[in-house]
């Protein structure tokens, strides 16, 4: 399994929008090949920082499968 984290930064006071958008395109990662687990995660020491954290079953489900699809 790999385990894939982004963490993103996002501009202040926007951070509803932002977990809005996350749970919109949900569906795209869960029907990726490969994908199965994702969560998203609020930083407590920093309540503009993220952690998005993806579970593929391979490296090519991440890097070739999900980044060819019409979802990406």
């Amino acid at each position: 399994m790999i385990l894939e984290i982004a963490s993103i930064d996002v501009k202040a006071s926007v951070e509803a929008k932002f977990e809005a958008g996350v749970k919109d395109v949900l569906p795209l990662f869960k029907a990726a090949k490969g994908c199965q687990e994702l969560a998203l995660a609020r930083s407590i020491e920093n309540p503009r920082r993220y952690r998005l954290m993806i579970h593929w079953a391979t490296l090519e489900n991440h890097t070739v499968d999900f980044r060819s699809s019409p979802g990406f």
